[in-house]
């Protein structure tokens, strides 16, 4: 990991000027495997793990009025894509949740960054069966938060080609029209609609 990012981690370790909530995990919830309370807890991770950080380290900043929040949500964050639906929503609570407060701090002398990635090597994203385009190395997606944490960034969404694709997604393209391009084709057979 980029050494940068080891010096806000021990900033962050103090409770100095820098905390980095980062807690956050993923599954593919199809339809055939859906479990009541898989999404729930998955949204007390992704989002009520960030604002438990949070809760902490606010008081101090407002009350010095100076500090920096940075959370790290995803580009998963601005589409739902199929069988992701308590990932993509509870990042993009998350990531809606930053730009409030990054609006309302500022007046306050403290900074909010959200860091929004496409796929970074990791345990979890080792995981993974389906194909990850773009996919990044751990220690060039760290060099790139920890850029964007020195220099105050509002907002970073990376790689550049997710980038782009999201700007042709919500700028561009007709909602109706990204829709059918995320549905699955295929039908499900009647044993996977019944979900046995």
């Amino acid at each position: 990991m980029d050494d940068r990012l080891h010096q806000h981690h021990d900033r962050v370790a103090g409770g100095d000027d820098v905390v980095v909530a980062n807690a956050g995990y993923g599954r593919p919830e199809p339809p055939r495997k859906f479990k009541p309370g898989r999404a729930m807890a998955m949204y007390d991770t992704n989002l009520f793990g960030t604002l438990r950080t949070f809760d902490w380290a606010l008081p101090r900043y407002l009350e010095r009025r100076s500090g920096h929040l940075v959370g790290v949500a995803s580009v998963a964050s601005y589409l739902g894509f199929p069988g992701h639906a308590a990932y993509c929503g509870s990042k993009a609570a998350m990531r809606l949740h930053l730009q409030s407060l990054r609006c309302s701090l500022k007046r306050y002398g403290v900074a909010v960054t959200t860091i929004c990635p496409g796929f970074v090597k990791s345990e979890l994203t080792d995981l993974n069966e389906h194909k990850m385009p773009f996919l990044w190395e751990t220690d060039r997606a760290a060099r790139k938060i920890a850029d964007a944490i020195e220099k105050g960034r509002g907002e970073v969404i990376f790689p550049w080609q997710m980038k782009l694709l999201l700007s042709l997604a919500l700028r561009v393209l007709p909602t109706a029209f990204v829709e059918w391009r995320m549905t699955p084709q295929r039908k499900p057979r009647p044993a996977e609609a019944s979900g046995s």
